[in-house]
């Protein structure tokens, strides 16, 4: 049976002297600790500071849907010092402005853009205009499990104009249409739905999107192809070749500038599948070896080497590091 909690707050129901001390603890409750300055008051509406905040929590997923009036915020070393936990979150603004910055760099935010932020890094932002934006939160771990190189170098924002950003926008807008009608939720579900998402969009973004070179083109179309095939154990370069219909050797060619071979690039993305698996409460069920094959490995000690190779522990511990917190957590 799955936890699941709802909260629904709002500065109407405090007196106004108290709605801003009032908002804080509500900020810092639902999106950890603050240093929060209070707003201009040449900039604040007639009736004072106003601000509501709704959340859906489902284990360890959190929905978020918060409106408010200009003001800023900050968490430095100090705060990250008192964290229990790292999260991931995922943020859209529906309307208004807000200007971010994380770890030294500068992010805009308006209408359609989507903030990427986790708390391993010193952040401040000032809500510009009236915001109404969308969150979720989850946790950091999940999404080192999709990107184990890559999860602290990802862009931090999505603009409205990127089409797979557009694709997680209308699955966020929709998760907001439903959550007041879920009775029950599966967050480990939703987290692996977003983080799918998510990592497309990162990926369009860092394969250069429309500016790409035609190598570079023809690289991302190689790996789509090997991405739907991985879980196929007969997956050689010739037959990937083949389904791109172009020559052995010209693959080849287009693998000369990655640092890998086509071999190893295959191994090392079943590997990576197989890590996101092994760390997902919900394949708890399935046995490492059945893991293992269904992406397309045919020798569990072989797999066994290399999964050690890549990850640095064999795939029974990694899988119970990873598991080890939530089930305590859930416990």
């Amino acid at each position: 049976m799955y936890e699941q909690a709802r909260t629904l707050w709002s500065t109407e129901d405090h007196d106004e002297a108290d709605r801003f001390d009032a908002w804080q603890q509500t900020l810092n409750a639902t999106y950890l600790d603050w240093d929060i300055n209070k707003p201009d008051p040449a900039r604040q509406q007639p009736k004072g500071f106003n601000a509501s905040v709704s959340t859906h929590s489902f284990n360890e997923f959190t929905f978020v849907d918060c409106r408010c009036e200009p003001f800023q915020a900050s968490r430095r070393a100090t705060h990250m010092r008192r964290d229990d936990r790292e999260v991931l979150g995922i943020q859209l603004v529906l309307s208004g402005r807000e200007a971010m910055d994380i770890g030294g760099q500068e992010v805009q935010l308006a209408a359609g853009d989507i903030l990427i932020w986790n708390n391993t890094r010193p952040i401040s932002f000032s809500v510009q205009e009236s915001l109404h934006k969308l969150s979720m939160i989850m946790p950091l771990a999940r999404l080192r499990h999709w990107l184990p190189t890559s999860w602290c170098t990802i862009d931090n924002k999505i603009a409205s104009s990127n089409p797979s950003g557009q694709l997680l926008a209308s699955f966020m807008r929709g998760m907001q249409g439903q959550m007041a009608m879920r009775q029950a939720g599966n967050g480990d579900a939703l987290i692996e739905a977003t983080l799918g998402i998510l990592v497309d969009a990162v990926n369009t973004i860092q394969n250069g999107g429309e500016d790409q070179s035609l190598k570079a083109a023809q690289m991302l179309r190689i790996r789509q192809i090997i991405a739907s095939n991985l879980t196929d154990p007969d997956l050689t370069p010739l037959k990937i070749a083949t389904l791109a219909r172009i020559s052995l050797r010209y693959l080849h060619w287009l693998f000369a500038d990655e640092q890998t071979t086509v071999s190893e690039y295959v191994i090392q993305q079943r590997l990576q599948r197989c890590g996101r698996e092994l760390a997902n409460p919900l394949m708890q069920s399935r046995t490492i070896t059945d893991i293992a094959f269904s992406w397309g490995f045919q020798n569990s000690g072989h797999f066994s080497r290399r999964f050690k190779q890549c990850f640095g522990a064999s795939p029974s511990d990694y899988r119970h590091q990873a598991l080890s917190p939530m089930a305590s957590l859930a416990g």
